[in-house]
């Protein structure tokens, strides 16, 4: 009796942590576009990094069509939101995002002196 119990113990834990990585704010993977470029945002498990993929629906605009780059990434709980720089030393915001509901969010930068805001979708079926 008292292994069954503990079987049953561990299996309510593995499924109480699973739902509580489910249920976070922020998913993993976010995507939308804009003009000629669509955007993915994938953040780590931890959520301290993210690497974001431009890609160029006009090809001659890359050689490869896309650029990657990894951010460090700053969450701000409270207000359901996160800022992208460079890393620890780097106080510029390069992109910062809001959660709008379960499956969007707003992304914004500025590009060209232009501040450009999309709404991207959540990516959360992977």
């Amino acid at each position: 009796m008292k292994t069954i119990k503990r079987i049953l113990i561990l299996i309510s834990v593995i499924i109480c942590c699973s739902c509580e990585k489910e249920s976070h704010w922020l998913c993993h993977t976010y995507g939308g576009g804009y003009e000629t470029t669509h955007i993915t945002l994938e953040f780590s498990d931890d959520r301290t990094e993210c690497e974001v993929t431009e890609t160029s629906m006009v090809l001659a605009e890359y050689p490869y069509g896309s650029t990657h780059k990894t951010y460090r990434v700053y969450l701000n709980e409270e207000e359901k939101s996160f800022v992208l720089n460079e890393g620890d030393y780097d106080s510029r915001v390069i992109y910062r995002g809001k959660i709008i509901d379960f499956d969007h969010a707003t992304l914004t930068w500025y590009e060209n002196d232009k501040e450009i805001s999309i709404t991207i979708e959540a990516s959360r079926y992977e």
